[in-house]
């Protein structure tokens, strides 16, 4: 389940070849965001559990280099993120 998106859904052009990026992401924001949603969303529907399982552990942090034209995925890592 995607719970952040950062640069959003076009992500972040790699203008030169040794490129790098930093992004900074609030799981407190995130927690916040989706109990937002979900409140919005419980007033349209009825959710059969109340609770809002809203702990985000074990959260992995997945980078994918792209190229723009065709979308083939040209390389991709998957890294786990420390609990703070």
């Amino acid at each position: 389940v995607v719970r952040a998106m950062p640069g959003g859904a076009k992500g972040f052009p790699l203008t030169k070849k040794d490129a790098e990026q930093s992004v900074v992401v609030s799981v407190d924001e995130i927690r916040a965001e989706l109990a937002k949603f979900l409140e919005e969303v419980s007033k349209e529907q009825d959710f059969t559990k109340p609770d809002r399982p809203l702990a985000l552990k074990n959260l992995k942090l997945v980078v994918f280099i792209q190229n723009e034209e065709n979308r083939d995925v040209l390389q991709a890592v998957q890294l786990d993120l420390e609990a703070k």
